[in-house]
């Protein structure tokens, strides 16, 4: 159980979202103004509502493990994103846009569902930035594929998720979120 936990904590989903995108970053070579906005607003700022529902007693951990319990975080987590994709828009690079709104659009699609069914965030972010890492900055990355079934296991050992909500993770993040990111590729040429 405490292995468990501890995967569960180092897989997070805003701590994976802090190195994937600095991974990207990295990778393809980001100016410092893209990865400090990125990391900012696409990690720093969901980690600080995160904590400010765990530190109002709105959320049980930082793991927001009720379905209820993650809509509003989710929600304004989304303001912000938005307002880094804005960033990158006016001042790039034109790269790693179409990262952030794969990641945007995800999250949406999260969102959505978790109205009605409670998705394996830890799972759907994991494994989505092994896919965007691997197919868009560099073949390398195929690696993380896996600790997916790491991840997978450490949520249903915990009991926070069933398999179907586990399958949906990792549908949305190994899945739709790649095709998400090609799409936006394809778009903004």
């Amino acid at each position: 159980m405490e292995t468990a936990r501890f995967l569960s904590y180092a897989f997070h989903p805003l701590v994976v979202t802090a190195f994937g995108f600095l991974a990207f970053c990295l990778v393809k070579g980001c100016p410092l103004h893209s990865v400090v906005s990125t990391e900012v607003f696409f990690a720093l700022i969901p980690y600080l509502i995160t904590l400010s529902f765990r530190a109002t007693g709105r959320a049980r951990s930082v793991m927001l493990e009720g379905r209820e319990e993650r809509l509003l975080p989710i929600a304004l987590s989304l303001l912000s994103y938005l307002a880094g994709a804005a960033i990158t828009y006016f001042s790039g690079p034109h790269y790693l846009l179409p990262v952030e709104l794969g990641y945007i659009a995800s999250t949406v699609i999260i969102l959505l569902m978790t109205l009605k069914f409670k998705v394996s965030v830890h799972v759907s972010v994991y494994s989505g930035f092994s896919s965007v890492l691997t197919f868009f900055a560099s073949p390398f990355f195929a690696f993380c594929y896996l600790l997916v079934p790491l991840v997978a296991w450490a949520r249903l050992k915990l009991r926070v998720h069933t398999v179907p909500q586990v399958v949906a993770g990792l549908v949305i993040g190994a899945v739709i979120s790649p095709l998400l990111v090609g799409l936006w590729y394809s778009a903004l040429g």
